[in-house]
């Protein structure tokens, strides 16, 4: 069970870093190549599969995660992480104050990388004291 704890905590955060890069890299690369955003088909689809799976996963890490260590700052964390994150596809937010989406989006990604980061640490110190 610790192998799959570990799993979801890992594939948590390369979604979050895809998202986040995504985010950051299409606009440079539009830029570049000029021709890019012709061919694009539907930006959101993107976001919606990443969603799709980025939810459950962080979920079910934080949950098992939370159960072994019980600290449960960790779950809030990643919770405003995926609200963020979720912001712009999910709630149709494309401004916040002087946010973009795009800044938005990378500030939840970040959150949520650093909540499933501790969580990781922290199951794995609670695993050695418990040993």
């Amino acid at each position: 069970m610790t192998v799959f704890r570990s799993f979801t905590d890992f594939f948590s955060i390369g979604l979050s870093a895809a998202c986040a890069v995504h985010c950051l890299i299409w606009p440079i690369l539009a830029i570049i190549f000029p021709l890019i955003p012709a061919f694009q088909q539907d930006g959101e689809n993107f976001h919606f599969s990443i969603l799709l799976f980025a939810i459950p996963s962080s979920v079910v890490a934080m949950t098992m995660g939370c159960r072994l260590h019980k600290t449960y700052s960790f779950f809030l964390i990643a919770f405003i992480g995926l609200l963020f994150l979720s912001a712009g596809p999910l709630l149709g937010i494309e401004q916040i104050l002087f946010f973009n989406e795009k800044m938005i989006t990378v500030f939840g990604a970040c959150f949520l990388v650093f909540a499933h980061y501790r969580n990781f640490k922290a199951c794995n110190t609670s695993k050695q004291c418990s040993s």
